[in-house]
């Protein structure tokens, strides 16, 4: 299947988190000849941010200049795009039914931390478990686009799920560095996880951590 607005191919890798969430992932496989990709260079999985979808990645202003993920394909690498909980692709869940009140609550009873914890580190072992089938995997490049950022740095600090050992990198496009509390509309438990988040960032001066 064509990946839309590119003629390179992709294949699509559900996922069920422990908790429950159906997240999606998208791997770049043929290139527009429909020959199979042969990755000289290791795997690299992109993030997109709270409100946004793998689309994004795609969207450029030269139409002429391969999007990202095509420009990364090229250079070799073994291309992932990641699709979090929330998405128009990745609305159900496992046990929450979402047809009244109360499950709306519960499916949406999550912020920028479980993500990290959960989707991120999901991603990560399927396409380590994926690779292993065919050879020895490289640790896997994490690229984040805004609040993507903080969800893989929270995946990152949390020592249980030993990221470093399955991570080589991550690097964070355009980061959320700060947010206007009082313009930013978000549930009540996403305001607080967010309002802590920072706070922690600023009583410990580690802002320089999103550099």
């Amino acid at each position: 299947m064509a990946i839309e607005g590119i003629n390179y191919e992709w294949k699509s890798y559900p996922i069920t988190t422990d908790t429950g969430y159906q997240i999606m992932m998208f791997r770049i496989t043929a290139d527009p000849t429909g020959s199979p990709l042969t990755p000289t260079k290791g795997p690299m999985l992109l993030v997109h941010g709270m409100f946004s979808d793998p689309t994004d990645f795609f969207s450029r202003t030269d139409e002429t200049t391969p999007a990202l993920p095509v420009q990364l394909a090229m250079a070799g690498y073994d291309v992932w795009i990641g699709c979090t909980r929330g998405r128009s692709n990745t609305l159900d869940h496992a046990t929450i039914d979402q047809t009244d009140a109360e499950g709306k609550f519960n499916y949406w009873n999550f912020s920028f931390e479980e993500v990290g914890r959960e989707d991120i580190n999901s991603m990560v072992d399927n396409i380590i478990a994926d690779r292993n089938q065919v050879d020895e995997c490289n640790k896997v490049t994490i690229v984040t686009h805004s609040t993507g950022a903080n969800s893989a740095l929270v995946a990152a600090s949390d020592s249980s799920l030993q990221l470093s050992s399955k991570v080589g990198k991550i690097i964070n496009l355009a980061p959320c560095l700060s947010i206007n509390i009082e313009k930013f509309w978000l549930p009540v438990r996403d305001l607080e996880s967010i309002r802590a988040f920072y706070n922690a960032l600023d009583q410990y001066n580690i802002t320089d951590l999103f550099g």
